[in-house]
């Protein structure tokens, strides 16, 4: 009996001090002023009702940023079956370009917002195998393509791959995943680094641990104020804090392990309710998006340190927000570019 219990509090204790101890040993080990660029949906920047050409040049022209970080969805640019159109990417890498810009191209099954996962019609009824050729064929052609820009510094293979939440979407092994990444490096003539990310499900690291000696760079998301859906609430960094902020301390303790670079390529910039943005009230927007939360979900990063590069997330928003007379959370938000 007593036996059980010393092994049960071994048990109990080792655990606290992986939840607890060491992810603050980690916070304090290394201080870097990270750069800041930003993440772009042309399909978001609709969504809300915006001319997304204009928001696009906007936002270069204003903020110059260091880098812009763009999607390829592939439901857009394989509308049959190995007919590829690549223009609405192209033109956007080419404005980038003009700026001198460099972009990070995300491609894959699994890109930019909800629903996250963006098959064409054609695609959708394939069973695993069929789909999972049809997906590296059209990473194949896109990367052969897009290899011809020399502001493209970094591939992003998928977005958040691994994340096996996204029920609806089909699930990626991570041996699937690997497939892609000697995709991306046998048909990149130039050797560019690459970008995987994760959605900070620290209990997935098992899962994706094998794949970070592959790639250059972790990339992680960092919503610190959002809704939750399975409490039907808002929570915030400070009451889930022992999850969220410890898996960012865990994932870039990995990555200075490794000696991998480590982003945050989704840093909340606008507001995350219970529904989308533009039916969410005046109320409900300042709960999860003002210029005060946005320094302080900052403030937050930099105790963890260690991160080179921040992409803010809802940059159209902010251009939005200050076309319908409301300029406060882009002048904020600039203020972090200028800086």
């Amino acid at each position: 009996m007593k036996r059980g219990f010393f092994l049960i509090f071994l048990i109990l204790f080792l655990l606290f001090v992986c939840l607890f101890i060491l992810p603050r040993r980690w916070i304090v080990e290394k201080k870097i002023e990270p750069e800041f660029g930003f993440s772009f949906s042309h399909r978001h920047a609709t969504n809300l009702g915006l001319d997304w050409q204009e928001t696009y040049l906007f936002l270069l022209d204003e903020l110059k940023p260091k880098s812009v970080r763009l999607p390829v969805f592939w439901m857009e640019t394989e509308k049959e079956k190995g007919e590829f159109d690549f223009a609405i990417v192209d033109w956007q890498i080419e404005e980038a370009k003009k700026q001198d810009t460099p972009v990070v191209l995300e491609i894959g099954y699994r890109s930019f917002h909800r629903p996250e996962c963006y098959p064409p019609d054609w695609a959708k009824d394939l069973n695993q195998k069929e789909f999972e050729e049809a997906v590296l064929s059209f990473l194949e052609e896109g990367i052969k393509h897009f290899s011809q820009y020399e502001n493209i510094e970094a591939w992003q293979v998928e977005n958040e791959p691994l994340d096996v939440l996204r029920f609806w979407c089909r699930k990626l092994s991570s041996s699937f995943v690997a497939r892609e990444i000697e995709i991306v490096k046998v048909n990149d003539s130039q050797n560019k680094p690459i970008l995987l990310t994760f959605g900070g499900e620290i209990f997935l690291r098992p899962y994706w641990r094998g794949l970070v000696p592959k790639i250059d760079i972790i990339g992680v998301s960092f919503y610190p104020r959002c809704w939750h859906k399975l409490i039907r609430g808002y929570v915030s960094a400070y009451d889930q804090g022992i999850f969220s902020l410890r898996n960012i301390a865990i994932e870039r303790g990995e990555a200075i392990r490794l000696g991998k670079q480590f982003w945050i390529v989704e840093f909340q910039a606008e507001p995350y309710g219970p529904k989308p943005i533009n039916e969410l009230s005046r109320e409900e927007i300042e709960k999860t998006a003002t210029p005060a939360l946005l320094q302080e979900y900052y403030e937050i990063i930099k105790k963890i340190g260690g991160v080179e590069r921040i992409y803010f997330w809802g940059v159209e928003w902010w251009y939005k927000e200050l076309l319908e007379g409301r300029p406060e959370m882009w002048e904020k938000g600039k203020e972090f570019f200028s800086s």
